[in-house]
């Protein structure tokens, strides 16, 4: 498939009423097509919500880094790059770490393609710190379990990334335009070793055991 390569970063906040007062204001400066911002490096940006949680989803240039983006919107004087300027600086945004990459080879780049469908979920981790250690630990790039990788081959997964907001997991799934989470994520669980996977993975998530991983996963809504 045709793509371009960016990097993905992504940003945390639990205070619904911060990001509430700024949604207007986001849409109505348009942000994903302005000229400005495009200039100083942005390719795609989106905010997802679910009950207390709002992730901020930030795509740049493949030849930038956070900070890089902030001195380029420095120099433009635009109400949409003073707005994204506030945005990514603001006190309440806490920067997320990723800890799991599908295709880990290389750095930090990001293959996005062309066409493609994308589903943001979230999950809370145990409040144990042995154990978010070891959750970290067992999804790095020689841990992870090869089928897991094949499984997500096999279902039109094109791109997936785990980041943590303290015990919070948010789940970024990009897929083939066709892929439809609810309708295919019962085949995606009957896959070979998909079930031994949840079975092991359960004993970090504070969910309840038996639980499927949809319904351990929820959705988050995009709201710009």
């Amino acid at each position: 498939m045709e793509g371009t390569y960016i990097k993905r970063f992504c940003f945390a906040t639990v205070n619904r009423a911060f990001i509430d007062v700024e949604i207007d204001f986001l849409k109505s400066g348009n942000l994903k097509k302005n000229r400005a911002l495009a200039t100083a490096g942005l390719e795609n940006f989106e905010i997802f919500q679910s009950g207390l949680y709002n992730l901020l989803v930030l795509e740049l240039k493949s030849s930038l880094n956070p900070g890089q983006f902030e001195y380029n919107l420095k120099t433009h004087e635009a109400k949409e790059t003073d707005l994204m300027l506030a945005l990514i600086t603001h006190e309440k945004i806490t920067g997320l770490n990723r800890v799991f990459k599908k295709s880990p080879e290389g750095d930090v780049l990001v293959k996005r393609n062309k066409e493609y469908s994308r589903t943001v979920m979230t999950l809370e981790i145990k409040n144990d710190p042995e154990l978010l250690k070891e959750y970290i630990e067992v999804h790095k790039p020689d841990k992870i379990w090869p089928q897991v990788l094949d499984n997500m081959d096999a279902m039109g997964i094109l791109d997936m990334e785990i980041y943590l907001h303290g015990y919070q997991a948010f789940l970024i799934i990009d897929s083939a335009p066709e892929f439809d989470m609810e309708r295919d994520g019962q085949q995606w669980a009957s896959l070979p070793g998909e079930q031994e996977w949840q079975h092991y993975v359960v004993k970090f998530q504070k969910v309840e055991p038996k639980s499927k991983a949809l319904e351990k996963w929820k959705v988050m809504k995009i709201i710009h």
